[in-house]
């Protein structure tokens, strides 16, 4: 029987910490190991309690991204918006490219938060 993988997604845990800035720096590349052009994407990410679910811990205005043509990924959220409960969550980043309008996940998992002490 024949098989076909279309899922672009790779998956990338991420542990961070609570109450702290969150800076992801990744580079992206075409199936042939080429940086992609980033600046011609628009970006969305959420963090939610398990895929599928209602809840959303971080929301996709939260996020920013910084994006260049060497395919340098910037994902920030600000320390006061990390102020969310520790716990292992689910997340994915979603790019749309602006051109053709075609959306891919690039890269999913699970996004755990630690508990921090100093507040």
């Amino acid at each position: 029987m024949a098989k076909v993988n279309v899922d672009p997604g790779l998956r990338l845990d991420i542990t961070c910490r609570r109450g702290d800035t969150f800076i992801l720096n990744t580079y992206v590349n075409d199936l042939d190991g080429n940086p992609i052009d980033t600046t011609q994407f628009t970006f969305k990410t959420e963090v939610r309690t398990y895929p599928g679910s209602a809840t959303v811990i971080l929301a996709a205005n939260l996020f920013s991204y910084e994006d260049g043509v060497d395919g340098m990924l910037k994902i920030t959220v600000p320390a006061d918006d990390m102020e969310v409960a520790a716990g292992v969550y689910a997340y994915d980043v979603q790019a749309t490219d602006d051109v053709s309008l075609i959306v891919m996940t690039w890269l999913y998992g699970t996004f755990t938060i630690n508990q921090d002490i100093t507040q």
